[in-house]
């Protein structure tokens, strides 16, 4: 908490916040390695405040990726080929193969590679598979 220490957060400057504050819509951010906590994949979810019409901060939680395997992947593993669900920067969030791996950017226009929007507002959360 200590500006110019050499563990500083500056938690406000940080995307998941930033982006929470200003567009006023949750976002998830990640996955990401975790250097100052777990230092292992997580997720950043976030959601803005508001008392009475005006802005007071932002709501934000670390899951571990690992937590979430046990509530995706049965869903995931149930997909015939290779599957992954992914952000809104094209990164791998949990895939069903090694194919897809944590944290890999997936290329768009991959042939035989399809992608289905997750209706989830504001967390730009898709599924991409192959057929």
């Amino acid at each position: 908490m200590t500006p110019g220490s050499s563990r500083y957060y500056d938690y406000e400057k940080l995307p998941f916040f930033s982006t929470a504050a200003s567009t006023g819509e949750q976002s998830v951010w990640g996955p990401y390695v975790d250097f100052l906590g777990f230092e292992e994949y997580i997720l950043t979810f976030a959601a803005p405040l508001s008392v009475h019409g005006r802005f007071t901060g932002v709501a934000a939680c670390d899951i571990r990726i690992r937590d979430l395997e046990p509530l995706i992947m049965p869903t995931l593993r149930a997909i015939p080929g290779d599957a992954a669900l992914v952000n809104a920067s094209n990164r791998v969030i949990l895939g069903n193969s090694g194919l897809y791996l944590v944290g890999e950017r997936i290329k768009s226009g991959v042939p035989d590679q399809h992608r289905m929007a997750l209706d989830v507002p504001h967390l730009g959360l898709s599924l991409i598979f192959a057929v």
